[in-house]
């Protein structure tokens, strides 16, 4: 199944090759649901970690050649500096601004 990669000209597709074709891009399109099924059971799995690393006042936690570590949410002064750079230079402490970190996790697998 190579190409030239040339598409001067256009094949005639058989009724085998519009059946190959249509089962690759049903696979793919069940892969892409199975992913987003994945990566959702993921975040309820991290979230349920977040829940007990929080019950448990734990740091981090190492297991099955996994890391994770907690980290509490936090609130943080940042300088807005394109809004500096446009205003009065003299006034910079008008123009921090608060921003929030949600709580998160770090996960490291150590067999990657």
């Amino acid at each position: 199944m190579e190409s030239d990669g040339e598409f001067d000209e256009f094949r005639v597709l058989s009724k085998d090759d519009k059946d190959l074709l249509s089962q690759k891009i049903y696979e793919l399109k069940l892969t892409r649901l199975k992913k987003a099924e994945i990566e959702e059971l993921e975040e309820i799995q991290k979230e349920e970690l977040i829940e007990l690393f929080k019950y448990y006042h734990l740091p981090s936690y190492s297991a099955h050649d996994i890391q994770v570590r907690y980290y509490e949410p936090k609130v943080t002064l940042t300088f807005d500096s394109a809004r500096f750079k446009q205003d009065y230079p003299e006034i910079a402490e008008e123009y921090l601004k608060e921003s929030s970190r949600k709580e998160f996790i770090s996960i490291k697998f150590f067999d990657e």
